[in-house]
């Protein structure tokens, strides 16, 4: 069997107490792993929507509160995080629940919307009795 270096890598998390969003460009599925393995990730969300992924996930997993509004306030939840050991440990502890208990993760609810989106094109072309688009 060949090892994986997927799986040594999300090995790694471990070793990580918080995880720093990078910015402008956001971690992305980076981030999404690092929640996964049970580490809190502070962003810092900006105008553009590449730099508003991670905190479109955090929204989704009700951690609004890990995205900072500004240089200040992202270096400041990153400081207040790392001082409170039992609020991280909380946090740690309840990720993964937390990711698997959201939208993210419905895979079904996905697949039902996606099937709907698909069908209106057909549907509105039988609704105007025409044989093709």
């Amino acid at each position: 069997m060949v090892p994986s270096f997927h799986a040594d890598l999300l090995k790694e998390y471990a070793e990580l107490d918080i995880a720093l969003d990078p910015f402008p460009f956001t971690g992305g599925l980076t981030s999404c792993e690092a929640l996964w393995m049970g580490v809190p990730v502070i962003t810092w969300p900006q105008a553009r929507v590449v730099s508003r992924q991670t905190h479109a996930v955090l929204h989704q997993i009700g951690l609004r509160e890990l995205s900072a509004s500004d240089a200040d306030s992202y270096v400041r939840l990153a400081r207040d995080l790392a001082a409170d050991p039992v609020r991280l440990h909380e946090l740690r502890q309840g990720l993964r629940a937390r990711m698997q208990g959201s939208r993210l993760m419905d895979t079904a609810g996905f697949t039902r919307c996606l099937e709907d989106r698909l069908m209106q094109p057909y549907q509105e072309i039988e609704r105007e009795g025409r044989r093709s688009f």
